[in-house]
């Protein structure tokens, strides 16, 4: 049985993305005095392994099996950090880094997290142009439709119980631009345009 992927409801304070304002955001009293693991906020795809009954594997990507098309599927139950990175150990798959591990006093402390972006090397600007025109996107709409400025998205925020993400919240800072949202067209309908994670200057060829 395939299990639509949760959304993520935003914290308090939080701007809210297109999609996301039939989500009541959640009062930071709702984490308050929990252990958390916060990360920055990055984007990506939500994907999941599965088996049917004679062994076929199955990827998914939030609620469709990976067949060629442009939604997605994947599971609801997530690990803790710690067992992320456990079963992730040995493997070129690195997870995003950590920003913050336990409690946080209040929802000022936690928002004086956000910072410059870990993931951004100080050409990305060079190295977006670069990848739109390989990906046969122009470099100029793609810079147009991308955040400009160094600092992060956000924050992912986690509580974590017993080896369990048990409850998962997003933080967006207001000046963040969606300017995807004005761009006239559905993403699927555009060129894809790569992020150069094999970077040794990037997000995730760093020691953690």
């Amino acid at each position: 049985m395939m299990h639509r992927y949760p959304r993520t409801r935003h914290l308090a304070g939080s701007r809210l993305q297109p999609g996301d304002h039939d989500l009541a955001a959640a009062p930071f009293a709702e984490i308050a005095g929990r252990h958390l693991v916060v990360e920055e906020k990055l984007d990506g795809a939500n994907a999941g392994i599965s088996f049917d009954a004679a062994g076929t594997l199955l990827l998914q990507s939030r609620g469709h099996y990976l067949a060629g098309g442009p939604r997605e599927r994947q599971f609801g139950t997530f690990l803790s950090t710690a067992r992320r990175d456990a079963l992730l150990a040995g493997t070129p798959v690195v997870g995003v880094p950590v920003l913050h591990t336990g409690e946080v006093r209040d929802a000022a402390a936690l928002t004086a997290l956000v910072g410059p972006s870990t993931c951004r090397t100080p050409r990305w600007r060079e190295a977006l142009a670069e990848a739109a025109v390989a990906g046969g996107a122009d470099p100029a709409r793609t810079a147009a439709e991308t955040d400009a400025a160094e600092e992060m998205e956000g924050l992912y925020v986690k509580v974590e119980e017993d080896g369990r993400t048990v409850g998962r919240y997003k933080w967006v800072r207001a000046s963040f631009l969606t300017a995807i949202r004005d761009a006239g067209s559905h993403w699927h309908d555009r060129p894809i345009v790569a992020n150069a994670l094999a970077d040794p200057e990037a997000l995730y060829a760093r020691v953690r």
